[in-house]
C-alpha cells in the first residue's frame, strides 16, 4: 500500500505542477502571436511611411526596418521569458554574453582594419632601433 500511495502522491504533485505551467505556456504563446502581429504591423507601417516628404533617401527606411525587426523580436522574447518565470539573472547573463560577443567582434573588426597602420608603426620603430644601434 505504501508504494501505491507514493505513486499517487507523486502523480498528484506532477499534475499540480503541470496545471501551474500550462496557463503560463498559453499566455506566452498568446503574447508571441500578438507580438509577431504587432512587429509585422510596425514593419508594414514603415513601408507606408512617406519619407519622400522629408526629403530623405529610401535606404534610411530600409535601415530602420533592418534594425527594428530584430530588436523588437529580442524584446518580445525577453517579455515571453519573463512571463514564463525565467529569472532576471538568466536574462542578464544572456545580455552580458551578447555584449561580450559584440565587443569581441568589434575589437577584431577594428583590429583587422588598423593592422596595416600598426604594422607600419612597428616597422618604423624597428628601423629607428636599427639605425640607433648602428650609430653606437
Amino acid at each position: 500500500m505504501d508504494i501505491i500511495a507514493s505513486i499517487i502522491g507523486s502523480l498528484e504533485l506532477f499534475l499540480s505542477e503541470v496545471f501551474m505551467v500550462v496557463p503560463r505556456l498559453i499566455v506566452a504563446y498568446i503574447i508571441w502571436l500578438i507580438g509577431k502581429w504587432m512587429i509585422n504591423l510596425g514593419i508594414k507601417g514603415l513601408d507606408l511611411l512617406q519619407i519622400k516628404k522629408w526629403k530623405v533617401d529610401d535606404s534610411i527606411r530600409n535601415m530602420i526596418k533592418r534594425i527594428f525587426a530584430p530588436t523588437a523580436k529580442i524584446i518580445l522574447i525577453l517579455v515571453i521569458m519573463d512571463t514564463l518565470g525565467i529569472g532576471s539573472n538568466v536574462v542578464a547573463a544572456l545580455a552580458n554574453a551578447l555584449t561580450f560577443t559584440f565587443a569581441i567582434a568589434l575589437g577584431l573588426a577594428f583590429g583587422r582594419a588598423l593592422e596595416p597602420d600598426a604594422r607600419g608603426i612597428v616597422e618604423s620603430m624597428k628601423r629607428g632601433l636599427e639605425s640607433h644601434v648602428e650609430k653606437e
